[in-house]
């Protein structure tokens, strides 16, 4: 996620779920204060159980909010299995044209106010590709696709895609979906 070519120094962790489900670690890119946050948010946890998926979620990102400290002079990166779709017209498809079955409103509101809490409210891809059409989820994994989603998303503060910006965002890739949630990982060998 970051160049090898850039000056990391000083990276310590500054908040952690236990659980496992989010991770934040203050470094210094190339002499710049940065908080780097991997987030997986919930999905469908207590449906079974009759609880509802969107309240979940958005209650992860409060706790997100809450847990995460914000540094002063530090710019946030936030990498995210968010598990909702921000925009159904250009990161939702369904085969049969269906609407969006995993609308999250809640969720999706409060993952935004956190993010703006952090500077960091800027869909990295959508910024740098505003109408491109790309997905990270696709349902089912294998076979004819049904639905698509881009629900794996990287937020930063809109400072860091300047021209000038010292670390800055040059380009955003989507890993090709797979099977499972660590695609990204897998394919690096890391299984």
């Amino acid at each position: 996620m970051i160049s090898s070519d850039v000056d990391v120094k000083g990276a310590r962790t500054v908040a952690r779920d236990e659980g496992g489900r989010f991770i934040a670690v203050a470094m210094e890119i190339s002499g710049n204060p940065t908080v780097v946050v991997g987030a997986h948010a919930e999905k469908d946890v207590d449906a079974a159980k009759g609880g509802n998926p969107d309240v979940q979620q958005s209650a992860f990102f409060d706790r997100l909010k809450a847990e995460v400290p914000r540094l002063p002079g530090h710019k946030y990166i936030f990498a995210m299995d968010t598990n909702n779709v921000t925009d159904n017209a250009l990161d939702y498809w369904h085969r049969e044209g269906e609407p969006n079955s995993v609308d999250r409103p809640m969720a999706v509101q409060s993952m935004l106010t956190t993010l703006d809490y952090f500077g960091a409210a800027c869909d990295s891809f959508r910024c740098l590709n505003p109408a491109s059409r790309e997905y990270t989820r696709t349902t089912p994994p294998s076979g004819s696709a049904r639905t698509r989603r881009r629900i794996d998303r990287i937020y930063v503060s809109s400072a860091l895609l300047r021209q000038t910006a010292v670390p800055r965002v040059k380009a955003v890739s989507h890993v090709k979906p797979g099977t499972r949630d660590l695609e990204a990982i897998k394919q690096l060998g890391c299984t």
